[in-house]
């Protein structure tokens, strides 16, 4: 039962996360790159959850090591949006 309540409270954290970032991109009036890596951060974030559903220590390791991949997007975006 607990891990059910710690997924949601996750699952709930990265839409927030998105959310901000696409107010983030409205307001910096960012282009359509910035929102197509937005989608692939989120597959990045889906990814994740799925690698640690079960906690197990190697998993969850992996999923760590993964995040750097969804904060590249982003810079690759930004810099796509500049060109």
């Amino acid at each position: 039962m607990e891990f059910i309540g710690s997924f949601k409270l996750y699952a709930l954290l990265q839409i927030v996360t998105l959310s901000l970032l696409i107010a983030v991109g409205i307001i910096a009036n960012l282009g359509s790159f910035f929102y197509l890596d937005l989608m692939a951060m989120s597959g990045f974030f889906i990814y994740q959850q799925y690698l640690t559903r079960h906690r197990e220590r190697d998993k969850c390791f992996k999923a760590f090591l993964n995040n750097h991949y969804a904060g590249f997007t982003v810079f690759i975006a930004l810099v796509l949006n500049y060109l």
